[in-house]
């Protein structure tokens, strides 16, 4: 995949989502939720996808959702899972 085609994911990621600050998630954070919640991707596809090691995709996934958890506190929805 090329890097054109990683931003124009990351672009679509933001606008699926406009809820999160483009500042709470990084373009890669953004682009892995999107691949996991809402195309519904296992991690070894999202992996292929991007062109990078599966436990990069489940350490990418880990961060973000910390990050997200953070931004939102405890009375927040993760907009990508639905869940407190």
């Amino acid at each position: 995949m090329t890097h054109s085609s990683h931003s124009s994911q990351a672009s679509r990621a933001a606008r699926l989502h406009p809820e999160i600050p483009l500042h709470v998630l990084s373009a890669r954070q953004r682009l892995v939720m999107t691949l996991l919640f809402d195309e519904q991707l296992s991690v070894a596809e999202a992996a292929g996808f991007i062109g990078v090691d599966e436990q990069t995709i489940r350490s990418t996934k880990h961060k973000a959702l910390t990050r997200l958890r953070e931004h939102l506190g405890e009375k927040g929805t993760d907009p990508f899972t639905g869940c407190r």
